[in-house]
């Protein structure tokens, strides 16, 4: 808002007949045309030096006006920073964002916060590398966050890169054990691979993830379980062999098999969980074999007018994905061509 816009000329003065205090925090000038202006404290200090007696000119006295019709958003952002912490940047954002105005305006009020005392970058940077490395942020991602998310000054970043850089290992050792300790269900596998998808997710190359997540489990090795839990196990397996009950033999083994690796257990996990139901992976029986070609036969062929080739190669292509070998298809396919 302009002097023009709000009304006033540059050849007027204005004396101020007294300055008291008055309710909210509010400073209360009476002139001496008996006009009153209620301006806020942070107005009052920011227009120099105030007392009964001096004039003020058409300028200074429309800028008390302008200010005071800004407060509302200071105000805001002051409220916005009592309860968390902001960057210049992101206090500009805010009042962009949430109040809608030009971002030159939204800088401008900014700074009067700065000038206050109540913004400060460096202030925040130092806190917010506190936080961020709380949170498990490698010093990469804490820079990356500063410079890119909050939009701090260069070189206020490489003046706090000791701090940056410092890595809290009891801190980080703490994070890696609430995860191990989260999924202690888990195969030991699966709980590394969430130590260091976490840790990736926060900045560390995949080496640095690698190293970090080993060392804490070498450091750990007491405490931290290398076997699974054999009742979950018990209940995939269950579920598995039900999902997969088309399958038999070989077949239905490396099924299985495959779904384990997937679910990160070690080799010597699968071969533990796999051997105390090797009794599932018998090959077919004679009535079992026969009702599995009586189905295929019903459901690909009966009917069709199908040669003897094609009949063969539907009867090989179903057979081998339930797990049936190579002889025991041709005898099968022999067997119910003479039927």
């Amino acid at each position: 808002m302009s002097i023009k816009e709000l009304g006033g000329n540059t050849g007027n003065m204005h004396k101020i007949v007294s300055i008291t205090r008055g309710k909210k925090k509010k400073v209360k000038i009476i002139f001496d045309d008996e006009e009153e202006l209620l301006i806020s404290e942070s107005n009052y200090l920011n227009a120099g030096y105030l007392f009964p007696g001096k004039f003020l000119d058409d300028t200074s006295y429309y800028a008390l006006i302008k200010y005071e019709s800004e407060e509302p958003y200071r105000q805001y952002l002051r409220n916005l920073l009592k309860k968390g912490h902001y960057s210049v940047y992101q206090c500009m954002v805010k009042l962009i964002q949430k109040k809608e105005l030009e971002p030159k305006d939204a800088r401008r009020l900014v700074g009067d916060l700065e000038r206050e005392g109540v913004i400060n970058d460096k202030i925040y940077a130092e806190i917010k590398i506190d936080i961020l490395k709380s949170q498990g942020l490698s010093p990469e991602g804490i820079r990356e966050y500063l410079k890119y998310r909050a939009k701090i000054d260069e070189e206020i970043i490489e003046e706090l890169n000791e701090q940056i850089e410092s890595v809290d290992n009891e801190l980080l050792d703490e994070i890696l054990g609430n995860i191990f300790e989260k999924y202690k269900k888990e195969p030991l596998l699966y709980r590394k691979d969430k130590a260091k998808q976490y840790l990736r997710r926060n900045g560390y190359e995949l080496e640095q993830a690698r190293s970090l997540v080993n060392n804490f489990v070498a450091k750990n090795d007491s405490t931290i379980k290398d076997d699974y839990d054999v009742v979950k196990a018990d209940k995939r397996m269950e579920a598995l062999l039900k999902k997969f009950s088309n399958y038999h033999g070989k077949a239905l083994r490396y099924k299985i098999k495959d779904v384990l690796y997937g679910d990160l257990y070690s080799k010597d996990d699968i071969e533990a969980i796999l051997e105390k139901y090797k009794d599932e992976f018998v090959e077919a029986e004679e009535d079992r074999a026969h009702e599995d070609i009586e189905r295929i036969y019903n459901k690909y062929i009966a009917n069709r007018g199908l040669n003897k080739t094609k009949r063969k190669k539907i009867y090989f292509r179903e057979l081998s994905k339930i797990g049936y070998r190579i002889g025991e298809i041709l005898s099968l396919i022999e067997e119910k061509e003479n039927e």
